[in-house]
């Protein structure tokens, strides 16, 4: 029998959200777009921080109970993000728990990129825990799966982004929260498109 409380459940979504395993990782600071629009390595980034800010509002907006929910967020400079997401109606039960979430870009712009899905973001996960003594468990493990992808239009240059990343995570907990630093491993590939017809394949994680 896993004892999971909804607090453990908060805490391992919000290590996810910030290990970043699932894109190019967001510089510290953008560096501002050109006349002739931002470069390919500067689209990247604009589009993986938008990335991470999607994944964080979801883990944010998480509501247990709920079978299914979508919630909408604006946007940096117009436009928005639609998250709906699958959480268990309860997570005192044996066996992984399992969770799904669908990402969907509306015109959302940031800077010179504007972003729509193509058709969305999906992202599948499963989370096994320890049995522990108090409020959380004594360990937790997850694999999560990001597949689909989304359009871009950089300053009038056209592109777009597949994700096929895989994501595990692994680490001991105590009844006061994480006791080691999460070991997290990404695996598969991001396709890039910029402009259309040009293809980078980088590796997830970066």
């Amino acid at each position: 029998m896993r004892a999971c409380t909804s607090g453990a459940f908060l805490i391992v979504l919000g290590l996810l959200a910030g290990c970043g395993g699932q894109g190019p990782s967001a510089p510290s600071q953008l560096k501002p777009p050109t006349a002739s629009g931002p470069g390919t390595s500067t689209t990247q980034n604009i589009v993986a921080a938008a990335m991470s800010q999607a994944v964080l509002n979801t883990t944010m907006t998480v509501t247990l109970n709920v079978q299914s929910r979508t919630m909408s967020f604006p946007c940096a400079d117009g436009g928005s993000m639609s998250m709906t997401f699958d959480t268990p109606s309860s997570i005192a039960t044996s066996g992984p728990l399992t969770t799904s979430s669908r990402i969907e870009f509306i015109d959302c712009r940031n800077q010179t990129v504007t972003m729509n899905g193509d058709p969305a973001i999906l992202i599948d996960g499963t989370y096994t825990f320890g049995s522990g003594t108090g409020t959380l468990p004594s360990s937790m493990t997850s694999t999560t799966h990001m597949t689909g992808g989304l359009r871009f239009d950089a300053a009038g240059v056209a592109g777009r982004a597949r994700y096929d990343c895989t994501t595990t995570m692994s680490m001991q907990m105590s009844s006061t929260g994480p006791v080691t630093q999460p070991a997290v491993m990404s695996s598969g590939t991001i396709t890039w498109e910029q402009p259309l017809g040009t293809v980078m394949v980088q590796p997830c994680g970066r």
